[in-house]
């Protein structure tokens, strides 16, 4: 009778259950099994089951490939991991791209950990998945070439994986050429260096040159491991004679999906290329990628711009790159202007005060006045950066600042507010409190929530700038007023986490009693919600206030507000807040 309710049975039961939810959560259960019933069987009953279990629907199949990849220890450890192939290789096979995937993962995770002596067993089914009859088959083996190379010992069978991807890679049909070109990258890393050169170099450049542009695209990615495989073997030649004309061809190729691909990391390969080969070749592939006819090659060019402008020196930069950079203001995509915007900002912290003020802060104003908040934002965002030429500038920038933060955007007029601190900070107290004071304190009025929230937040910084006598005679007065006229409840709450921000250690004793009074008299609103964080705040602010105000009016008002309130949740806060005071 135990035998008919074993976990063998019951898995078989729901494995075979007509219903496919069931047979998902019983194949998710496998492991779990193959724990309850130890190594030996787990090897000799269990795996062989799931092995006549590679026929089912997708779903189950992909939840099978995953488990079998943690089945490893369940099966005894490495040294009988081998068992776990021949499951895992239907799976290499079926037609569905995601259970393959999943199935080669696995394989990988079993190569990386089998004995050297068992590498035999990989060997052949890899040899078996590449001489497929079915493309899938063949691009399941694409997968394993990199993990497998590494595994074997035998310089024969290193040299047949070799000859295996060479063939894949010249395979008649395209999605089989994809996956080695995918792959490639990985392989390249997998072997010899000479092995490089010798075999794969060749591979590289066919595949580069695939009548496929989805081939393309995948080929040409592997191009910066390839070249700085070379770069550090000293094979500049190789570099040159196959590397340079590869790229030079995807600039120039007719997919934009191609140019795309080879912008990305344009970079990265020039930096393996070396200086003079960047100098002389690589930075006129570069200028034809920002003046790309296609907008997605433009904008992506733009992303590597400032590490560019490291790469080659400042003077070939602004001498070569920096003309094409300013043509593309006029360009009307909106992801060009958004990676123009963020990579004119990132510059202007390489170039220094002088060349940005030439060359970055034209682009910079007419980007504020952008029709795109994004683009906009962009410059608000990173505006520190250039925060310490300010008053050099600053007549060109602060204008338009003072005109985006009445912008319809809450976004850009909460950025506006993030950079007056910054600005306090760069410009001096006197230059703030008389142009842009006025613009900090009716962010407390905004009607959005997070520019009000920006506005407090602000404070401290502000604070520390100015010093706490600077805020008791511009600041508290404003905001005090604020709280006693607003008919908005939430602006009153704004005024409350102000003045948590200004409560601090140090302050002086008429700033210290100022607060506490308007705290004490938030109390008393007519909203309980601005109650009870009014309770809150008077919570936080008695730690940094004397005995006697704590004594005299926040102990009382606190207690006040627990006893008599009609609110619970304001009670609720105020007996918190007592608790915390003491």
């Amino acid at each position: 009778m135990a035998d008919d309710f074993s976990p063998m049975q019951l898995l078989e039961d729901d494995l075979y259950d007509e219903d496919q939810e069931t047979r998902v959560k019983a194949m998710k259960r496998v492991s779990t099994i193959a724990a309850a019933l130890g190594p030996e069987q787990a090897r000799e009953e269990l795996v062989p089951f799931l092995n006549g279990c590679t026929e089912d629907d997708d779903e189950i199949l992909l939840v099978l490939a995953e488990e079998l990849g943690k089945f490893v220890p369940l099966v005894g450890g490495p040294e009988y991991a081998g068992a776990l192939l021949e499951p895992l290789e239907k799976l290499a096979e079926v037609e569905e791209t995601v259970v393959r995937d999943r199935a080669t993962e696995s394989i990988c995770h079993v190569v990386e950990v089998l004995p050297p002596d068992q590498s035999e067993e990989v060997f052949g089914l890899v040899k078996r998945l590449a001489h497929g009859d079915w493309f899938t088959a063949r691009v399941s083996s694409c997968s394993l070439m990199a993990a497998t190379y590494k595994a074997i010992v035998d310089t024969d069978q290193k040299a047949e994986i070799r000859t295996l991807y060479e063939a894949l890679a010249k395979d008649e049909t395209p999605m089989v050429r994809r996956a080695a070109a995918g792959k490639l990258a990985d392989f390249a890393e997998a072997v010899e260096v000479g092995v490089v050169v010798s075999d794969l170099l060749p591979i590289y450049r066919a595949l580069a040159a695939d009548d496929q542009d989805s081939v393309r695209v995948l080929a040409v990615q592997a191009t910066t491991l390839i070249a700085t495989q070379l770069q550090k073997a000293g094979m500049e030649q190789e570099n040159l004679a196959v590397v340079l004309p590869v790229v030079r061809h995807a600039v120039e190729d007719r997919s934009w999906r191609v140019r795309h691909a080879i912008t990305k990391d344009f970079f990265e390969i020039s930096e393996a290329m070396g200086q003079m080969v960047t100098t002389n070749e690589l930075l006129q592939c570069f200028n034809n990628l920002i003046q790309d006819q296609e907008a997605e090659v433009r904008a992506a060019s733009l992303g590597g711009v400032p590490r560019y402008c490291d790469l080659v020196g400042q003077q070939l930069f602004l001498q070569h790159v920096m003309p094409h950079i300013t043509a593309l203001l006029q360009d009307q995509n909106l992801n060009v202007k958004t990676a123009l915007s963020k990579a004119c900002m990132e510059l202007a912290g390489k170039l220094g005060q002088e060349h940005t003020t030439i060359h970055i802060v034209p682009l910079l104003q007419t980007f504020l006045r952008d029709d795109s908040p994004e683009v906009r934002l962009r410059i608000l965002s990173k505006l520190e950066v250039i925060a310490a030429w300010m008053p050099a500038i600053g007549e060109n920038i602060l204008p338009m600042l003072l005109e985006l933060a009445h912008d319809a955007n809450w976004r850009v007029r909460k950025a506006v507010v993030a950079c007056l601190p910054v600005l306090a900070e760069s410009m001096g107290v006197d230059y703030f409190e008389t142009n842009l004071l006025d613009l900090y304190l009716q962010s407390y009025t905004d009607r959005v929530f997070e520019v009000r929230v920006g506005a407090t937040s602000g404070l401290s910084k502000i604070a520390t700038v100015c010093g706490a006598d600077w805020l008791e005679k511009q600041v508290l007065p404003r905001i005090k007023y604020f709280y006693e006229n607003s008919n908005f409840y939430l602006i009153r709450i704004t005024v409350i986490d102000a003045l948590k921000t200004l409560a601090q250690d140090g302050v002086s004793g008429s700033l210290m009693t100022e607060v506490v009074n308007i705290l004490v008299k938030a109390c008393h609103d007519s909203t309980p919600n601005v109650r009870f964080t009014g309770a809150k705040a008077l919570a936080l602010v008695s730690g940094h206030a004397d005995d006697v105000a704590v004594q005299t009016q926040i102990r009382p008002c606190l207690t006040e507000l627990m006893q008599t309130d009609t609110d619970k949740d304001v009670k609720f806060f105020a007996s918190q807040a007592l608790e915390t005071v003491g």
